[in-house]
């Protein structure tokens, strides 16, 4: 099943071409309703700026995309693009960090096995016995960091989800994509957010860093164990198998509802 991506997150560099104090007037200017922090800052609850007589970095927070496509993203970015840019003031535009995620909904941190290419570190977070967080990978890395959690327990984000998907019944798996890690894949400017390129991006991430959650209604006892062998000859069950860190016995629970067996039958067994 093909997922459909959306932004998160984008983070913009801009070079100043004028001192702070300008710079600030002209930002508050084109942002009236902008909380003034102080003179390096000011904020709103979609968007953080910080400034300095060097540059302008812009954070588009979770809550400033409104649309559930990337084709609906990238127009919404432009847009804000074209109401702030001045070339007299900034230029020299750059994505400096960007994040792509997929909800995956009715399902819980359940029935999962992790896809983790490259030994990245695993952390596992839980509450209660719950676990509600997942991470691949660490933040301060220059690799691409994966996250997955469930949306219920993210309290502060419950309005923004609602006003942009209906509901907080899902998980949000996250892809966190830094400054190197654009470059290489000739992402620099905004121009560049092509959507057929973040879904190649995205499906990659998916093979080679990512958790999955299975119904158990189709998770046969042996692909409940983790697997003795990597070679997927000879686990002709899945071939999935090939990239799998560790399935955990634990966290299977045979009660989960099953919204798609056919679905989950294609998808994890290639059947």
């Amino acid at each position: 099943m093909k997922q459909t991506y959306f932004l998160d997150y984008l983070q913009l560099y801009f070079r100043s071409k004028v001192t702070q104090r300008t710079l600030h007037d002209f930002i508050t200017h084109r942002l009236p309703n902008a909380e003034i922090i102080s003179e390096q800052k000011i904020q709103t609850d979609k968007i953080f700026i910080s400034m300095t007589s060097e540059d302008l970095k812009i954070h588009l927070r979770g809550s400033f995309f409104e649309r559930k496509t990337l084709r609906n993203n990238i127009k919404e970015v432009k847009t804000f693009i074209n109401r702030i840019h001045n070339t007299d003031f900034i230029d020299d535009m750059k994505i400096s960090r960007l994040d792509l995620a997929f909800n995956e909904y009715h399902k819980q941190m359940l029935n999962f096995y992790i896809v983790n290419t490259y030994n990245s570190e695993v952390t596992e977070i839980k509450k209660d016995g719950y676990t509600q967080t997942l991470y691949i990978g660490k933040r301060e890395n220059k690799a691409p960091f994966y996250c997955v959690y469930d949306k219920r327990f993210d309290k502060k984000g419950h309005m923004s989800a609602i006003r942009r998907f209906g509901t907080t019944e899902f998980l949000r798996h996250e892809w966190r994509l830094k400054r190197d890690y654009l470059r290489e894949r000739e992402i620099n400017t905004i121009d560049d957010l092509r959507i057929k390129k973040l879904y190649i991006i995205g499906d990659w991430l998916m093979e080679n860093k990512s958790i999955n959650f299975i119904s158990p209604s189709y998770l046969s006892k042996t692909a409940i164990n983790p697997p003795k062998s990597t070679n997927t000859q000879e686990m002709s069950q899945t071939r999935l198998h090939k990239q799998i860190k560790g399935i955990y016995k634990n966290h299977f629970n045979f009660k989960e509802f099953i919204k798609s067996q056919n679905d989950i039958k294609e998808n994890t067994y290639n059947g």
